[in-house]
């Protein structure tokens, strides 16, 4: 029997300042993916959470807001695709 692939939302408002909330969320609940809004991540921002992988479109003025995240065990087979980044819109893409 095929296993079901769970995934969230979240609007972080700020991806760096729950990471504790983010990782009990996961491991709680059992998320495959977490797709993150709002993730306020920078070039500099480093996040990690064990078992997974952090992916980021970060706003392309380089200041930590809006951008977007995907959070994704690291037991599952995918790839990254280029993010999609506008003035208006950061697409975080696997």
């Amino acid at each position: 029997m095929a296993k079901s692939l769970r995934t969230a939302a979240w609007n972080s408002n700020g991806l760096h300042t729950h990471v504790q909330e983010i990782s009990l969320f996961l491991t709680t609940n059992k998320i495959d993916t977490l797709l993150i809004s709002e993730s306020h991540s920078t070039e500099q921002t480093v996040i990690n959470i064990p078992y997974y992988t952090l992916y980021y479109a970060h706003h392309p003025d380089g200041t930590a807001h809006a951008g977007s995240a995907i959070i994704i065990k690291t037991t599952l087979k995918h790839f990254v695709l280029e993010p999609y980044i506008t003035n208006k819109i950061q697409n975080t893409i696997i």
